[in-house]
């Protein structure tokens, strides 16, 4: 079945209204992976390779838990490019949860962050061992070996505001 824009926007604006957000993100996605895999599949040279069933996969929607369905072969080559997408998304909330807690936010905080944004799925507890994570980078960077001596660039300058007459402006041209 082919559709239009307008018949795609009105069929997607009325599911979103019926069933969310997020369960139309959930099925575009899981479409996605379908279609890269039958072209996967239909590329490969080998007869042998063909679909093994679906696997259950996690992904961060808007506010809540998107369940994926990823596409397996039975060979294991194929891997969605869209889970690459997701890790490298979680790798950076990661990263935003340990930003956050450097800067002083407690683990409450970073929490209560992650829930406005992200829904329910980071606790106190999964903040805290995010964090714990990346106590082996700080005591690593800490007891790093420091050079001998450091080069050091100085600028000093001086910024003074001049009133001018608009008279003398036209005089000094």
């Amino acid at each position: 079945m082919k559709l239009t824009t307008s018949q795609l926007s009105i069929v997607l604006d009325t599911a979103i209204v019926e069933h969310g957000l997020n369960n139309v993100l959930e099925t575009i996605l899981n479409c996605l992976m379908k279609l890269e895999w039958t072209e996967f599949l239909r590329q490969t040279i080998s007869s042998k390779n063909k679909g093994n069933g679906y696997r259950i996969g996690k992904a961060i929607g808007l506010g809540a838990e998107i369940k994926l369905q990823i596409p397996r072969d039975i060979l294991g080559q194929f891997y969605p490019i869209l889970l690459t997408l997701i890790r490298n998304q979680e790798e950076e909330l990661h990263q935003l949860a340990f930003t956050l807690y450097s800067k002083g936010l407690s683990v409450r905080d970073v929490s209560d962050v992650f829930d406005k944004l992200y829904g329910s799925k980071y606790s106190k507890s999964n903040v805290s061992r995010i964090n714990q994570s990346f106590v082996k980078e700080m005591e690593l960077w800490r007891n790093r070996q420091l050079d001998v001596s450091y080069p050091l660039f100085m600028v000093d300058a001086i910024h003074t505001r001049i009133r001018r007459s608009p008279k003398a402006e036209v005089e000094a041209i």
